[in-house]
């Protein structure tokens, strides 16, 4: 999750200061195992791709973890959804995406 994550989420599940400014620990600290995940030239291909999914899911719990039951219920339909566009970008056997505007 990078700065601009932090700002739509504080907007979408409508976060007090104090979420804001744990949300925001738990992203720096994501991402700096994530860094060292990709810097360790011992792990490789799917072992490393495994790390890297482990950190966003141990973050994303982290976050829930934080919110009241109405924003957890706001957070999960908006991981349904990402997980969503994942999955068409990927091929997935959802419809194909709209062509774009022209």
């Amino acid at each position: 999750m990078r700065g601009n994550q932090v700002e739509f989420l504080t907007k979408k599940l409508d976060l007090t200061p104090d979420q804001v400014t744990q949300v925001k620990a738990i992203d720096e600290d994501a991402m700096k195992q994530s860094k060292a995940v990709r810097e360790d030239t011992s792990v490789a291909g799917p072992d490393k791709r495994a790390k890297m999914m482990d950190i966003h899911k141990a973050s994303q719990d982290k976050i829930r973890a934080l919110l009241t039951d109405d924003q957890k219920t706001k957070f999960d339909a908006l991981q349904t959804q990402m997980r969503e566009r994942r999955g068409n970008r990927g091929g997935g056997d959802g419809p194909p995406p709209p062509p774009p505007p022209q």
